[in-house]
């Protein structure tokens, strides 16, 4: 009885043995026949293509008429934008004196300007120097305050029209001898049109201005003042990087230019990639609600000093 059984799961072994392969060959070949077909469906397919591409007609397209951006080695001199052309780089800005008297008076204006330079003036506040681009409309700028001798310097650098209410003697005595590369436009001597006064405010934290008539202006005293200029001269100077810069571990920066109410912070948001301004510990917005924000921040140390009995800088 031991012998029939060990015969028995030898057999039942071996034809096991055969039945499995017989269906590995058997799947082995319909793979074989698939793949055969699908090489052949393949070669005629392409066969077709090439007779249908030969019978294909080839026709010049004329692209004289399109237009092919030029390579982009051009920056404006407003904020070194890169344009295509000289002409478009010499962008004469629209640079506004504006007053930052917190809280009481709203500040209009400042969150479209493109740079924005703010100086210490006299007893302890600040002043705004806003740099406007021509082609962006701003409908109301201000409150529009008078100019210091040092404004000029920046608004020189980049060739702009200049406007503001009056200014300290020495400032104007400047503007008289016409500085060079700047458009003045004084709202106090003979300049009062391009200006309005906003009855809802009192003087002088209500005078105001907009881009559309400061082109006006710009168009009428400084018409060719871009075609004036040497883009070599004028332009932005780029250099190689001698080594890469990487954030630190600082995302703020408080300036304490006198009291607790000009007390300026700037807050890195990383949602928006952007600094927020603060002054005496609030957001500032503008009247409109606009939130201040600035793609760059850049701090100046300079030494001051008293020059009259007014206490200006």
């Amino acid at each position: 009885m031991p012998t029939y059984q060990s015969q028995s799961h030898s057999l039942f072994k071996t034809l096991f043995t055969v039945v499995i392969t017989n269906i590995v060959i058997a799947i082995l070949i319909v793979v074989s026949l698939y793949a055969a077909v699908a090489l052949g469906a393949a070669v005629f397919n392409l066969w077709k293509l090439k007779e249908e591409v030969g019978q294909f007609t080839f026709i010049e397209i004329d692209t004289s008429g399109l237009h092919i951006p030029a390579e982009v080695s051009h920056f404006r001199i407003l904020d070194g934008a890169k344009v295509e052309s000289e002409d478009s780089a010499l962008v004469v800005p629209l640079a506004v004196v504006i007053d930052n008297v917190p809280p009481v008076y709203a500040i209009e204006g400042l969150a479209e300007a493109k740079i924005v330079i703010e100086f210490p003036v006299e007893r302890g506040i600040t002043r705004f120097v806003a740099f406007f681009d021509p082609e962006v409309p701003v409908a109301k700028i201000g409150p529009v305050r008078s100019a210091r001798l040092y404004f000029l310097d920046f608004a020189e650098e980049l060739h702009a029209l200049f406007a503001h209410s009056g200014g300290s003697p020495a400032a104007l005595l400047q503007l008289r001898n016409e500085s060079e590369g700047l458009t003045d436009l004084d709202e106090i001597s003979g300049s009062g049109r391009y200006f309005w006064r906003d009855r809802a405010w009192r003087e002088p934290y209500n005078l105001f201005t907009s881009v559309e008539l400061l082109e006006k202006a710009r168009m009428k005293f400084a018409k060719d003042a871009a075609s004036r200029m040497n883009y070599e001269e004028v332009s932005w100077q780029w250099e190689g990087a001698q080594k890469s810069l990487e954030m630190g571990e600082f995302d703020s920066v408080a300036i304490d230019y006198s009291t607790a109410s000009y007390e300026v912070q700037y807050q890195y948001e990383y949602i928006i990639q952007k600094y927020l301004r603060y002054q005496g510990g609030t957001l500032q917005v503008s009247n409109n609600g606009g939130r201040i924000e600035a793609d760059n921040v850049l701090i100046a140390f300079m030494k001051t000093s008293v020059i009259d009995k007014e206490g200006r800088l």
